[in-house]
């Protein structure tokens, strides 16, 4: 039996034209040249075809592989909990890097090392490190957790519904969950001749989408929601947080205070019908029937409101109102940056979403509490607001 060599293959351009063979295919004969000729086809083929994998490799954007793997979902302006799209291959050619996304107000940053106290309310959790509850003006006081009072007076009290921005499902800040008050008058004397009073105080303070928020309708003459960490300072140089800077109308505002903690583990009683309620329980509103907010045991910075700080968005350290202020229009969805800090020479910066301005004043001597109001002086009567809801994330005390 007689081995023959196979002959040399050019992949240059041939007598024949083809452009895959050389003259040798010429001398063979029929049957050995299509055996050849299939062989030289075949590997041709197999050239192209890896050829092409690598330019698909190279193209950047080409295939499923290619998705970005920066995957930030905004939500309406909430925190993103969609995870990062797994890379799959890494291209083998470098590409353009995306644009960079535009971080919304409320982005956190790592807290500094100097805090005192944090809360970032990360799986809708933190709320046990407040204290929270309400006063409605003639009715009564409850913090969340104690007895519920009765009320003073079947002529005055505080019951209605309303709702507050993310459905109880958590949905988006433009959903809604029903809110109640419960004040059930007394003319028979079944219980004494004063009013049953629930008022649900658990659900005014809740957690959803990695935030805090506390709402309140127009079911009283005024009514404050308001929380405070449940801690004790030795001293509070600042106060960060982030919260909507919705216009939500001329008669709901919000307010930050640090308090002395005699103040705050005080009572007195409020109005003509003597509601006993905290000391801390303050307002710069007459109507309220609460003490006022200007004095050597507290310090008040307060946002918006036409019987406190001035509306729209409005800024005002203690009775001083300052020739600042920011309003979001109907945008419920945007967290805003604030900052409160005692310069420790006498003045206090306000800061809301960047318009900051200085005033005198000096946070009360250690030890001391922070408080955060949510205020409420007939809110739907100039108009219903959006929702009745401030939100609040990023907490951080120095």
């Amino acid at each position: 039996m007689r081995t023959e060599t196979p002959p040399s293959v050019s992949l240059g351009t041939g007598a024949t034209g083809h452009g895959i063979v050389g003259p040798m295919e010429r001398s063979l004969t029929g049957g050995r040249r299509r055996q050849w000729r299939d062989m030289l086809v075949t590997a041709v083929l197999a050239l192209v075809v890896i050829a092409c994998s690598d330019d698909v490799t190279s193209r950047p954007g080409a295939g499923s592989a290619e998705r970005s793997t920066s995957h930030e979902s905004v939500d309406d302006g909430e925190k993103s909990d969609v995870p990062s799209l797994p890379t799959t291959r890494v291209p083998s050619s470098p590409t353009t890097p995306p644009a960079a996304e535009s971080t919304p107000p409320s982005a956190r940053t790592p807290p500094p090392a100097d805090a005192t106290f944090v809360a970032m309310f990360d799986g809708n959790g933190g709320l046990d490190q407040f204290r929270y509850g309400v006063y409605h003006r003639c009715t009564a006081y409850h913090e969340a957790g104690t007895p519920m009072p009765d009320g003073k007076d079947n002529n005055c009290g505080a019951g209605g519904t309303w709702t507050g921005d993310h459905d109880l499902a958590c949905g988006g800040p433009t959903t809604q969950r029903p809110l109640t008050s419960d004040w059930i008058p007394d003319p028979t004397g079944q219980n004494g001749f004063v009013p049953r009073l629930d008022f649900h105080t658990d659900q005014l303070v809740y957690t959803c989408k990695d935030h805090l928020m506390t709402s309140m309708g127009d079911i009283a003459g005024y009514s404050v929601v308001w929380f405070s960490p449940n801690q004790v300072f030795d001293t509070v140089n600042s106060v960060n947080f982030d919260v909507n800077l919705t216009d939500l109308g001329t008669r709901q505002w919000w307010k930050i205070a640090v308090v002395s903690d005699t103040l705050f583990n005080s009572t007195y009683n409020a109005g003509n019908l003597e509601i006993p309620v905290p000391g801390f329980m303050l307002s710069d509103a007459g109507t309220s029937d609460l003490n006022g907010i200007i004095g050597p045991d507290r310090l008040f910075a307060s946002w918006s409101g036409a019987a406190s700080a001035g509306y729209p968005g409005a800024m005002k350290v203690g009775d001083t109102k300052l020739g600042c202020g920011f309003d979001a229009g109907t945008d419920k969805a945007t967290r805003h940056p604030v900052n409160l800090t005692d310069n420790h020479n006498g003045t206090i910066t306000f800061s809301v979403a960047g318009s900051t301005c200085t005033a005198p004043g000096s946070f009360p001597d250690g030890p001391v509490r922070v408080v955060f109001y949510d205020h409420n002086y007939n809110p739907d009567k100039d108009g219903t607001p959006i929702g009745h809801t401030w939100h609040w994330d990023n907490i951080i005390i120095r």
